[in-house]
């Protein structure tokens, strides 16, 4: 059955709530819901399935055709992550410029068959210069649909499969109230969604049949404490709205 936008947000509002009451500082984010005080809800939901899309639950196959002599190559936009890289039928391995700069420091000038390939921006770049034409694949997860600020009907991509959509309000809530919470309970709430959200995580890579090349996501880089500088939890333990929420 097909989540709607309305009904993802609806249930994180609800897991918010069971934090001390911390969503009346919230809205839904919809337009028309424009409340420049609170926080939209709708983002966040959209930004978990940014993370969900690491995954690589969404891949496929892009074709690059290999110029001699050419060592980057630019893809398009929406790849989430890229997953595998063949060249002329055979899989290359994933390393880092800095990995190269320091084991090969004359790696620039190489040429002949690439064995080694690394992510850069929208490029993916190879140890060699190829001295023929050949084939190329990109195994690519590409970024899920998110949802439009205007359509409280949208519904979820079709690649997150039912199991896993009924528990993504878990995830979209543990990014939502991610704080460095002194009360004791408030932290082990703002655990729970963390397990839960890593489970979708798991859960996603597991259906695809990408899991021997994605390696695990983890959400304590995603949503470290720079990345998402909340206030205080103990700013909002007690708040209570003018209607007593």
């Amino acid at each position: 059955m097909a989540k709607y936008a309305a009904q993802l947000v609806l249930r994180v509002r609800e897991l918010l709530q069971l934090v001390e009451g911390l969503n009346v500082r919230y809205r839904d984010g919809f337009t028309g819901d424009a409340d420049t005080s609170l926080t939209p809800i709708l983002p966040t939901v959209n930004e978990f399935l940014s993370v969900c899309s690491l995954t690589g639950i969404k891949a496929q196959d892009s074709p690059v055709g290999v110029v001699a002599g050419t060592r980057e190559y630019g893809f398009a936009s929406g790849i989430a992550r890229i997953l595998s890289v063949y060249y002329a039928g055979v899989a290359l391995r994933q390393t880092t410029r800095q990995a190269l700069d320091q084991m090969e420091p004359a790696w620039t000038a190489s040429t002949g068959t690439p064995t080694r390939y690394f992510r850069e921006g929208n490029r993916v770049v190879l140890d060699k210069r190829p001295t023929t034409a050949e084939s190329m694949v990109l195994r690519a997860g590409y970024a899920l649909t998110p949802f439009s600020g205007t359509d409280t009907n949208a519904t979820l991509d079709d690649a997150i499969p039912d199991t896993a959509a009924e528990r993504l309000p878990y995830g979209a809530a543990y990014l939502q109230v991610f704080v460095d919470a002194e009360e004791l309970s408030h932290g082990r709430r703002v655990q729970s969604y963390k397990s839960v959200a890593e489970g979708v995580l798991q859960e996603l890579g597991e259906a695809s049949d990408t899991m021997d090349y994605a390696a695990p996501v983890s959400l304590d880089e995603w949503a470290g404490p720079l990345r998402r500088p909340l206030p205080a939890a103990e700013d909002y333990l007690h708040y209570k709205s003018p209607r007593g929420d």
